[in-house]
């Protein structure tokens, strides 16, 4: 396994729809609101609008330089898993070979002392979880932390709180990507100011996530074509105030892929990372 490698050509992009929250439409009072189906399947509607705008969304086989978690919030990898193709939709195989081999991608990427996955995720035509096509975070500062608290147990978890912690999201295709690649921001130009609180109903209990509005100078990035081989580290919540974290992501659709491509199929795996040791340094 090793960070992958971009070519050193001249820049390719795609300029595609990304839709990012209207602040505006937010009724007064309240904050950006999404919902979960409830018991009987049902969806209320968001309670805001989406501001959809063309984005430069740059391939990063194209970039000519990498891209760090520590650095950039993200970073791309070759790395062959143990199990391929429908071998992801066996739970079982997930549960012994496929999560804790995440959890050693993770561990030597990043140095960390203790990994912990907590939650995975397969969005396809086979899954009732589809691409999400809105730029968004996975957590908040509030948010994040409320994760290590609730899957880690309170006796090392309250110690660990402060120290450095984060979230990141292993995502890879189950086949190579045709159409709604993954567009993610560079942390770089995404400042932590810029996120904004938003709810998560579920029928029994409230989450919170982040939302992002349209702001011109972040830039985005993608992985044409992007196959099983190449796995995408984000990084979705950071404690330490000095390193990258809280990537806006979204799903786009791509104005080069044939009309009949195939729906994609990708798997992300959310793990808990700790530095337990002060060793946390990512090895470049």
């Amino acid at each position: 396994m090793a960070s992958a490698s971009v070519e050193h050509t001249s820049l390719r992009s795609v300029t595609a729809a990304l839709n990012f929250v209207d602040l505006a439409s937010v009724p007064e009072g309240e904050r950006p609101t999404t919902y979960f189906p409830d018991q009987n399947g049902n969806i209320r509607p968001q309670n805001f609008a989406n501001e959809r705008r063309d984005v430069v969304i740059t391939d990063l086989r194209s970039a000519g330089k990498e891209f760090k978690l520590d650095r950039n919030g993200f970073e791309l990898l070759h790395h062959k898993s143990a199990i391929q193709g429908d071998e992801f939709y066996d739970e079982e195989k997930l549960k012994k070979v496929y999560l804790p081999e995440v959890e050693e991608v993770i561990k030597k990427v990043t140095g960390a002392s203790r990994t912990k996955v907590f939650d995975s995720i397969i969005r396809s035509p086979r899954s009732t979880f589809k691409a999400i096509d809105r730029v968004h975070g996975d957590y908040t500062t509030k948010s994040g932390a409320g994760r290590l608290i609730e899957h880690i147990p309170e006796a090392d978890s309250e110690r660990l709180l402060n120290g450095r912690f984060a979230i990141i999201n292993l995502w890879r295709p189950i086949r190579t990507v045709v159409d709604a690649p993954l567009a993610v921001a560079d942390a770089i130009t995404s400042p932590r100011s810029e996120i904004i609180a938003q709810s998560l109903v579920y029928p029994h209990r409230v989450g919170e996530t982040a939302a992002f509005k349209y702001n011109p100078n972040v830039q985005f990035y993608y992985v044409s074509r992007q196959t099983p081989e190449e796995p995408l580290l984000i990084k979705t919540f950071e404690k330490a105030e000095d390193k990258a974290g809280f990537v806006p992501h979204s799903a786009f659709f791509d104005p080069t892929a044939p009309p009949n491509a195939p729906e994609r199929e990708s798997i992300e795996v959310r793990v808990l990372v700790l530095w337990e040791d002060g060793n946390d340094q990512a090895k470049l």
